[in-house]
């Protein structure tokens, strides 16, 4: 991987290779830049399979403040 490059480009373009949308938000100038900046590189096959590697298939807001929710999604589902 690059030196040069903080996590977020990294984690973003591999979003963008799975093939989803990330939505990064900001308000500071050099971040809105450093967002648009992640269309300067691509990531290896190599590199991909590193950061797939730290799919745990976990959720990371498990919105415990909803299951009483008649439209909480993860009903039976333990974490």
């Amino acid at each position: 991987m690059y030196d040069s490059c903080t996590p977020k480009p990294y984690l973003t373009m591999y979003l963008i290779q799975l093939g989803t949308i990330p939505i990064p938000k900001s308000t500071n100038k050099d971040r809105i830049r450093l967002n648009i900046e992640v269309f300067d590189f691509a990531l290896t096959q190599e590199e991909m399979k590193v950061l797939d590697s730290y799919n745990c298939n976990g959720r990371a807001v498990h919105a415990e403040e909803l299951k009483d929710s008649p439209d909480y999604p993860f009903k039976g589902v333990e974490f």
